[in-house]
């Protein structure tokens, strides 16, 4: 059966059992992967919708072949189904019907890729294969950055091919994340020159859009991997990393003032009633825009607490399209039943992932990559803090890369205790009859 794992898949080690068979990387992996990489280079472009259309197919095909498989029947794909049945009733029981419902057809479009990608990442390979795809795409839009009159200019903010700075920011913040999962993936020396590179041009185009949400997930990215990084590391990557901030730290210190993005953050608490001595530019009106709009959807959230207003009515209750923040979007447009939908599947991905961690700590390749999947988790929370997570094609690709290892390592989890735990019983009751004689 289609890419089911089996005892074959495992090889006894020192410490028990531990992966041996790696998921191979099969031609509808290179389709899936081209499909994904033209998807993300063309984000908000003329000729996007046009080839997410045409890429459904595929994502289409794949999900009925899989009922053949036992690996894909877990709690998370049943709470996923259950999830875009509930946004279809609460689009079709709308008030706003009409609009409601290419807006579900939109969420649902977004999610088929995450399932998809889900359904196929199993195993560290193909993880390390999507993440590669992600990329690509993604260099395709923040390579240019380079040739900055290649890129329009709306006040201070960088505008580039996808016509507005938040949407350029999303990519641009996960296109980081990909190239710091890539770091810990990709062997060879040439990776510490290449990717911190496609860092560092990442790191410039973020901040040239003024975008604060996607500033907080490359922030919370950051954290994360510089936390795993001091754990592993010896001493000198540990010497390099205080280096490194505290020239990151000088930097701000000085520069503070004069940065586009440091301006509108200034805008955060002069709009909540506090002083500064920042100019905060364009950040007070986009600062108390946003407070309107998160309170615009707590109304509408208390208006329809369960089944919600409908994904995509947003508009009729405010002149914007998103609240620009996932819990908030979830909230106003599927009720509190699909906001626990959604967050259901991340929280139990976590632990799935964590018990695994726990089991296979002495295994450096398998706490890498599930550390790896726990870093995109935690990226993909900061950033919804603030971004519209649910709605962005490059999310949907790191949610399932994360959402696929934790399946795969729930059965590798279960093979596990299943050699481990017979073994420990009878060390155990070897133990009480030495006692007893």
């Amino acid at each position: 059966m289609l890419n089911e794992l089996n005892e074959a898949d495992f090889d006894e080690g020192l410490d028990g059992y531990t992966i041996q068979a790696e998921g191979k990387i099969r031609i509808f992996d290179y389709l899936l992967g081209s499909y994904i990489v033209t998807m993300i280079a063309t984000n908000y472009s003329p000729y996007n919708d046009l080839l997410s259309n045409i890429g459904m197919a595929i994502p289409v095909l794949l999900i009925f072949s899989l009922f053949f498989s036992k690996y894909y029947f877990q709690r998370e794909f049943f709470v996923l189904i259950a999830l875009y049945l509930w946004v279809l009733l609460g689009s079709f029981m709308s008030e706003y019907r009409l609009l409601s419902m290419p807006g579900a057809v939109f969420f649902l479009k977004v999610q088929f890729v995450m399932m998809v990608v889900a359904l196929r990442c199993n195993s560290f390979r193909r993880m390390r294969f999507y993440l590669a795809t992600l990329a690509i795409g993604a260099a395709f839009l923040v390579v240019p950055s380079l040739y900055s009159k290649a890129y329009m200019q709306l006040d201070v903010r960088l505008l580039g091919t996808v016509g507005e700075p938040n949407a350029l920011a999303t990519i641009t913040a996960c296109s980081f994340v990909a190239w710091g999962c890539l770091l810990f993936s990709v062997r060879g020396r040439w990776k510490w020159v290449v990717f911190p590179a496609m860092a560092i041009i990442s790191f410039r185009v973020l901040l040239l859009t003024g975008s604060r949400g996607g500033l907080v997930t490359a922030v919370f990215f950051i954290a994360a991997v510089s936390w795993y990084m001091w754990r592993q590391g010896r001493l000198a990557k540990k010497v390099f990393l205080l280096v490194v901030f505290a020239i990151i730290a000088i930097v701000i210190l000085v520069f503070a003032k004069e940065l586009p993005i440091i301006r509108r953050f200034a805008g955060i608490p002069v709009a909540l009633g506090f002083e500064s001595d920042i100019e905060v530019a364009g950040g007070l009106k986009s600062a108390i825009a946003r407070l309107e709009i998160l309170k615009q959807a707590l109304r509408v959230f208390s208006r329809y607490p369960i089944l919600g207003a409908g994904y995509g009515t947003f508009r009729v209750y405010s002149a914007y399209v998103y609240t620009h923040t996932t819990p908030f979007d979830f909230l106003y447009a599927t009720g509190i039943v699909g906001t626990f939908l959604y967050y259901f599947v991340i929280v139990s991905g976590w632990f799935v992932l964590a018990r695994a961690k726990k089991l296979g700590k002495h295994d450096p390749e398998i706490v890498k990559n599930i550390t790896i999947c726990q870093i995109l988790i935690i990226a993909q929370l900061a950033a919804g803090l603030s971004l519209p997570n649910h709605s962005s094609k490059i999310q949907a690709t790191l949610s399932g890369v994360w959402l696929g290892i934790a399946w795969y390592m729930r059965l590798w989890t279960k093979e596990q205790l299943k050699y481990r735990y017979p073994e420990e019983i009878d060390m155990q009751l070897m133990g009480q009859e030495k006692e007893y004689e």
